[in-house]
């Protein structure tokens, strides 16, 4: 139980491990373990390597395996040089303890290991069947036996108490929450050692202890507890683990005996070859297979259907005219970045009919808020089963009946969007997806680090669907028709809720063509693009489905026949003794380093290349060791005046580049200069090293531009270590709030004591005239340093939703001819999607006469 608790959510417990390891080691002392064989010493390098190149915390299964077998190296030789009886015994005690604890090590690292195999397998399986309870109705009728007033309805048992009702979920992954199934997967393989009887007696406990222990928690529940005792780590092991004790009364776990090296069959060669036939198949499965996902490339005619979609619009692209909510609760940031890439059409009134659909490779239906007519349905299918894409963009609570219409389409390749909306559930805040499995991600997220979502829903998906984003943390809720957006009642509470693994990004293979099915609409907005990931996720899921797809057998016929020949060679290992094991064994560790390296440096780029020779810019944000904040998407943090990080957001700077048709991207490190290039560097968190500095240096003589935000609140500012680099030094701030101006006399804007400058040519001064605003060319690039950086701060510039008027506009003003400055001038032409039909002016659903502000 405590080894695969080393995989729970929010971190690794490395000390479970080595808990489990010693409670291990105690168990093998007392039956007398013999010392490890030098043989198994083989299986370190493999171990090593694969502790290398697996992500933590799956990688720690392998380190713990390398020290297992390195101990026995330093001890086997060991002399027993004590005088008389007594040492001898404390000579030989020392020994067996040392192999105790090698056992021990190896027997823990062996279950978090194949933990860690089976993780992977349980993603894949529990989204399918999270709705699944088949304790529900014993425990409903236990909970009834007590006393309490039950009814049992969809996997939930509801409870009246006064003139209250709950309810409770009674799903398969309430009664036992991750990762108590994979402890009980190892339970009923161990008991299979001893036949099918223990299988039975195994399972029938587990079950009668997790029902006994669920009706224990909902009555915890009941009595005003929240539902964190289904999960709670605390919880999880001190309620499983009498459990545990009970099944190692009943049903003590008995590992075979290995047969005598003497007796056993030696077939070394066949075995070995076994294995290395296995880690060849395995490794050519994990090639073919991403092969086989890049699949054939087609034109990228790009389709965004407007008919039936009337929230989210992608026109007109965003500009310096427009404020307000709609200017940046749209999806014109995300339709400008596909046009520099795709030749994509805006559709507002053409039905989409086979003659129609087949002028496109790509079609993205966003967040429908009318139906689809029968013949659409059936065009979509077959437009797919031909080979092309399609991009549905689902969101939360069944909001304007999108889930619905949504529907008519996705069931078609066996998806359904759920009517819930979805939480991180240990924080209760919104869900960031983070890469949670020892396999690499799915191509299309290309790079991202992670992506956190806004409010989506639940999906469900085919078995062989292609699981793009999975989370073992989800509080779902369902929807309430009671409200303006279908958003439940925080006064209502925890109702109708579901935890535990869900399916929130999926792909479908359907025919010749793919399916690409998201469940948060908003995550694409103009106001969220700049967010970690967005760039990523838009080209990879449209270069994605802008392929034909490849046969697929051959990576799964070669993943199946090398997993036969591995288990093969394992039984013939066993039967063949120690030596033949350990050598197997070997080789399936390295196998294992082989096969994850080849993943992750055979994973194929799903990054396209720009459609038009004509260069596009890119603001990079630093954010490496920055401790500026570039997004904002949490909605309680959107009023800067109570955003603990207000100072240190910059998000509607980031918002506003869009404006101008500039991509901002947040990068950890300096990118490679290429035209069209700029970076900005802002509250720098630590000192600079030298060969970051180099980089710096390197980046702008090689023809990139470098904004520099001086920060004008604190003494030091380790940005000016850059800043003197090409020439330019701070001065003594201000003493007050100063007018900025030109050379030639023109306000543009007011800033707040900011720093003053020496050195590069002053573009703009303050009342005294000294310079803030300084440009200096080195090499073939550009720099510019601004003495303010507070000003271009979401304190300053204001919530992405507002309208800027008075001192607030000149700043954006300002931050517009600064970034034309930065570019050379010049900001490269926007692209020209086609328009099929009349656009319509974006509108506010809670006011559908209502457009989006112009600021003047």
């Amino acid at each position: 139980m405590l080894a695969p608790s080393a995989l729970v959510p929010r971190g690794p417990w490395v000390w479970f491990l080595l808990g489990a390891a010693v409670v291990s080691a105690v168990q093998f002392y007392a039956a007398g373990s013999k010392p490890v064989p030098k043989v198994w010493s083989a299986v370190v390098p493999g171990a090593v390597a694969s502790g290398l190149i697996l992500p933590a915390p799956f990688s720690t299964a392998a380190w713990c395996l390398a020290a297992a077998f390195v101990l026995p190296m330093f001890t086997q030789g060991r002399q027993e040089v004590s005088q008389g009886r007594q040492g001898l015994v404390r000579q030989q005690g020392f020994l067996n303890a040392i192999a105790a604890l090698v056992w021990g090590c190896v027997f823990s690292a062996s279950v978090l290991g194949l933990s860690a195999l089976v993780h992977p397998l349980y993603l894949k399986v529990m989204p399918r069947i999270c709705e699944w309870a088949p304790l529900a109705r014993p425990a409903a009728l236990v909970l009834k036996l007590l006393g309490w007033n039950v009814s049992l309805g969809e996997g939930r048992i509801y409870l009246s108490k006064d003139t209250v009702l709950m309810d409770f979920p009674a799903h398969l992954e309430v009664m036992f929450y991750y990762p108590t199934l994979v402890f009980l997967t190892f339970a009923l393989v161990l008991a299979a050692f001893g036949g099918w009887k223990r299988v039975v007696l195994v399972a029938l406990v587990c079950s009668a202890y997790g029902l006994v222990r669920y009706v224990c928690l909902t009555g915890l529940a009941a009595e005003g507890y929240s539902l964190s005792v289904y999960w709670h780590r605390w919880v999880l092991v001190t309620t499983f683990l009498p459990m545990v004790l009970l099944l190692q009364r009943l049903v003590p776990i008995r590992l075979p005996a290995m047969p005598n090296p003497a007796k056993a069959p030696t077939k070394m060669g066949v075995a070995l070859g076994f294995a290395v036939c296995s880690v060849g198949l395995l490794t050519a499965s994990v090639l073919l297979g991403q092969w086989s996902d890049s699949g054939v490339r087609k034109p990228g005619r790009l389709l965004i259907d407007e008919k039936h979609s009337a929230w989210t619009r992608t026109w007109p692209f965003p500009d310096t005219v427009n404020y307000g909510m709609m200017s940046t609760y749209n999806y014109s940031a995300m339709s400008e970045l596909l046009s520099r890439y795709y030749r994509v059409a805006i559709n507002f009134d053409r039905p989409l009919d086979d003659k129609f659909l087949s002028q496109f490779d790509v079609v993205m239906l966003k967040l429908p808020s009318y139906p689809f007519q029968p013949f659409e349905v059936q065009a979509l299918r077959r437009f797919v089963e031909r080979g092309g894409g399609l991009w549905m963009i689902g969101d939360h609570t069944n909001v304007f009946g999108s889930t619905v219409y949504l529907n008519q389409v996705s069931r078609q390749f066996g998806v359904v969007y759920r009517t819930d909306c979805t939480w991180d559930l240990p924080s209760r805040q919104m869900n960031v997806w983070k890469n949670d499995s020892p396999l690499p991600m799915h191509p299309l997220l290309g790079r991202m680090k992670h992506f956190e979502l806004e409010n989506g829903c639940t999906l469900r998906l085919p078995l062989l669907a292609d699981d793009i984003m999975l989370t073992r943390d989800n509080l779902s809720q369902e929807a309430s028709y009671s409200t303006e957006v279908f958003f439940p009642e925080k006064e209502g509470g925890d109702r109708e809720t579901r935890i535990g693994t869900d399916a929130l990004f999926g792909g479908v293979r359907f025919g010749r063509g793919r399916v690409a099915a998201f469940t948060d609409s908003t995550s694409f907005s103009t106001f969220a693009m700049p967010a970690e990931g967005r760039y990523d996720m838009v080209l990879g899921t449209m270069e994605w489905l802008n392929r034909k797809n490849l046969p697929q057998w051959p990576a799964r016929s070669a993943f199946f026949l090398g997993v036969s020949l591995m288990a093969a060679a394992l039984w013939l290992g066993w039967r063949s003794g120690s030596t033949v094991l350990a050598l197997v064994v070997a080789v399936g560790v390295a196998g294992l380093a082989v096969s994850a390296a080849a993943a992750q440096l055979g994973r194929p780029n799903m990054i396209p290349r720009p459609l038009s020779r004509e260069r596009a810019n890119y603001l990079y944000m630093l954010r490496g060791q920055s401790a500026a904040v570039f997004e904002n998407l949490d909605p309680s943090k959107w009023d800067p005046r109570t955003d603990p990080m207000g100072r240190r957001r910059y998000s509607t700077f980031a918002v506003n580049a869009q404006r101008l048709g500039i991509i901002p991207l947040q990068v950890d490190a300096v990118p490679e200069p290429h035209p069209g290039a700029a970076l900005l560097l802002v509250k720098p968190s630590k000192a600079f090293e030298q060969e970051q500095l180099n980089r710096l240096k390197e980046f702008v003589h090689q023809g990139g531009s470098l904004f520099i935000l001086a920060d004008n609140l604190s003494d030091k500012d380790h940005a000016e270590a850059v800043a003197n680099l090409f020439g330019v030094a701070y001065g003594p701030r201000c003493e007050s709030t100063t007018p900025v101006s030109t050379r030639d006399g023109v306000v543009m804007g007011f800033s707040e004591r900011p720093r003053t400058l020496r050195g590069g040519a002053p573009l703009l001064l303050d009342r005294d005239g000294k310079t803030v605003l300084a440009e200096v060319r080195f090499g073939a690039g550009l720099v510019l340093v601004f003495g303010d950086g507070q000003m271009f701060a979401n304190t300053t510039l204001g919530h992405h939703f507002e309208i800027p008027v008075g001192d607030r506009k000149l700043v954006c003003d300002l931050e517009y001819w600064i970034l034309r400055r930065l570019f050379g001038g010049a900001i490269a032409a926007r692209p020209k999607p086609i328009v099929l039909g009349q656009p319509s002016v974006p509108t506010s659903p809670s006011s559908p006469v209502k457009p989006a502000a112009k600021s003047g």
